[in-house]
């Protein structure tokens, strides 16, 4: 990754494919299923229940990649929001038709990291990658070999899709630090009313307690 400054070169990216996407209306439309798959997420994890979409192993690899697009530094990053939650609802609901694709891709990410080598596997680790390969994982690797190989990947089809469900979730959110009093909305230009009616599931108490 070229940038370290994660939230703000994140934040800029979104909002600017929002605008292209679809004009400024198009952040406040996909309010509702934003705010649905988050607080499904944080209801999932609080009450431990299995994940709805995700295999364990593709939980901890996209959370890893999700953890250096943006990454924890004066404030909470991406794995501290709970964005693997996240990005396995959104798996499970409105990016459903996405998740063949993102299995793809983190094949295709663990062969680069098998082709590599094992250079910087943490000292005793013992894993292997789910194909039967001796490599090790992504996610046990140094973050500058993370970095380095997110690098070789950013404009792929795979990584703009992790990218933008570790934007809108980060964002979206309520465990996130910057949501507090709602400023996480403010910031990308939604306008929280709590009049929307979700596309799935039944959270008014989560929102009103929220």
């Amino acid at each position: 990754m070229k940038s370290r400054d994660g939230l703000t070169h994140s934040r800029r990216w979104f909002l600017g494919a929002g605008a292209a996407g679809a004009g400024g209306a198009w952040l406040a439309l996909q309010a509702p299923v934003f705010r649905a798959a988050a607080l499904q997420a944080r209801e999932a994890a609080a009450s431990g229940s299995p994940l709805a979409s995700l295999t364990s192993h593709e939980f901890t690899e996209l959370e890893a990649i999700a953890a250096r697009i943006i990454p924890e530094t004066d404030t909470p990053g991406a794995r501290e929001a709970g964005i693997g939650r996240f990005i396995d609802q959104a798996f499970a609901s409105f990016r459903a038709p996405d998740l063949p694709a993102a299995r793809r891709g983190l094949s295709e990410l663990q062969a680069l990291v098998a082709a590599a080598g094992s250079a910087g596997e943490p000292a005793g680790a013992d894993t292997t990658d789910p194909g039967g390969n001796n490599a090790p994982l992504f996610s046990e690797l140094s973050q500058q070999r993370q970095d380095d190989l997110l690098s070789r990947i950013e404009g792929s089809e795979f990584f703009e899709l992790v990218r933008w469900l570790t934007v809108v979730g980060t964002f979206a959110l309520p465990s996130y630090g910057g949501n507090q009093d709602q400023i996480g909305w403010r910031i990308l230009g939604f306008d929280d009313r709590h009049t929307w009616v979700p596309p799935f599931g039944a959270y008014d108490g989560e929102t009103e307690g929220g």
